[in-house]
């Protein structure tokens, strides 16, 4: 496989040859790239200012269909299989869509250290298409992820871990840079344990017996920040909790919390 890395320039999509003829599915990709906010920015969506970050572009379905020259179907299917790849995320609203680059600093935050490790990564868990460069620092202790979790965070983060593992029949390792941070950013962001089981119970329910979708059991499609948020909204139906709003008695809500804490040991769920 190729090595290193080029910067590109983003007067590239200015050029008669990139424009020329409808797109391919590799430079529709790389536009994305170099369509993607290098800094946040504040923009009006819908009447309302909203911030949109660094490495996501609002924009929207009929935009992207012109410029690409494609389809609109297309569009949808090609930004859905990049998602799907982990490589982007999607936020549609009525008022566009703000797509979002999975690791968008690996693409542009490489080669800030005098040292640099180049790293072969896998294709869904890295950025796509790229080596990824891991600064290298003074402090050894600077580029391991599990170091700057806080000592009482670390537990919860297993036990959510083995959660997953259980209820999805799966054997995620511990300990993985990745995955210990995207977790603990999801407690960082406010949300609770309770939360990461409802998530992972409502996405089970509706995977595990899927062959197509049985593999997105993964943490990195479970606990990014726009798929965590729209599933744990999903757990709204989920079968314990929608007895538990209904109010069908005490014995019921026993069982949930008794079946929980068989599970996962815990009972500080509310």
């Amino acid at each position: 496989m190729n090595q290193g890395y080029i910067k590109l320039h983003r007067q590239l999509q200015d050029c008669w040859i990139w424009k020329k003829g409808p797109f391919s599915e590799g430079q529709a990709w790389v536009d994305l790239l170099l369509l993607a906010n290098h800094k946040d920015v504040k923009m009006v969506i819908g009447g309302e200012l909203t911030s949109v970050s660094r490495g996501s572009y609002h924009t929207s379905i009929v935009s992207l269909s012109e410029r690409w020259k494609w389809s609109r179907p297309r569009v949808k299917r090609f930004l859905t299989l990049l998602e799907r790849d982990n490589m982007l995320t999607q936020k549609c609203t009525p008022y566009g869509t703000t797509l979002t680059i999975v690791n968008y600093g690996v693409f542009q935050d490489v080669g800030t250290a005098s040292v640099t490790t180049n790293v072969q990564p896998s294709f869904s868990e890295r950025a796509p298409y790229v080596t990824q460069t891991i600064n290298v620092k003074n402090d050894k202790n600077d580029n391991n992820i599990n170091n700057n979790v806080k000592h009482e965070r670390k537990k919860d983060i297993s036990e959510v871990i083995n959660y997953l593992n259980k209820t999805a029949e799966k054997n995620f390792k511990q300990g993985v840079d990745a995955t210990v941070k995207m977790i603990n950013a999801r407690f960082e962001d406010g949300y609770s344990f309770d939360d990461f089981v409802k998530v992972i119970d409502c996405k089970v329910s509706d995977w595990k017996d899927n062959p197509d979708m049985n593999k997105y059991l993964r943490p990195s499609t479970l606990f990014r920040p726009g798929n965590f948020e729209n599933y744990l909204n999903e757990s709204k139906g989920n079968k314990y909790e929608r007895i538990k709003r209904e109010g069908r008695g005490l014995l019921i809500d026993s069982e949930y919390r008794a079946g929980l804490k068989e599970q996962t040991g815990r009972l500080d769920f509310q």
